[in-house]
């Protein structure tokens, strides 16, 4: 083999092994950074969610209004819940991580909020990417605390 033909064969060579080099150390690390930008996506999208039903709660609950209807789409198979944490209310769901862990993502609301038209529900289930159109908010009257609060039915 001549020198060129030599000088060649290295060239290649060097091209293979930073190929492999590419593909062992930066690929797995940008596929890492793709997982985790999927997780705040579906983090962000269950938030917003949240804020959008906490926005209207605070408007029966502030306005005095009965009712408010709304249209809504849920952005997966999630639970909303509430709870209730040193006389501050909330409402929550978790979002499953793409390491298999869960986040709780809380949104804060201004009174005791139920669901499904009965007021001892504390949660209900939603589906994956359903509209929920005529969804009512609204005030309901408990005998147990002065005030409204606010019964969330997903119809």
């Amino acid at each position: 083999m001549d020198f060129k033909g030599q000088v060649a064969v290295e060239y290649m060579i060097l091209f293979f092994i930073s190929i492999i080099i590419i593909t062992t150390i930066s690929m797995p690390l940008a596929i890492d950074e793709v997982d985790q930008i999927g997780d705040i996506k579906k983090t962000m999208e269950v938030k917003m969610f949240l804020s959008n039903i906490a926005d209207n709660v605070d408007v029966i609950y502030n306005n005095n209004d009965n009712i408010k209807v709304i249209s809504i789409k849920s952005p997966g198979n999630i639970t909303v819940s509430y709870r209730n944490t040193t006389n501050r209310h909330y409402i929550y769901s978790y979002v499953t991580l793409s390491n298999g862990s869960r986040k709780r993502v809380d949104v804060e609301v201004p009174c005791h909020v139920s669901f499904m038209n009965n007021p001892s529900y504390t949660y209900t289930r939603l589906y994956s990417n359903r509209n929920y159109y005529s969804s009512e908010i609204k005030c309901i009257d408990d005998e147990n605390s002065s005030g409204c609060n606010v019964n969330i039915y997903f119809k």
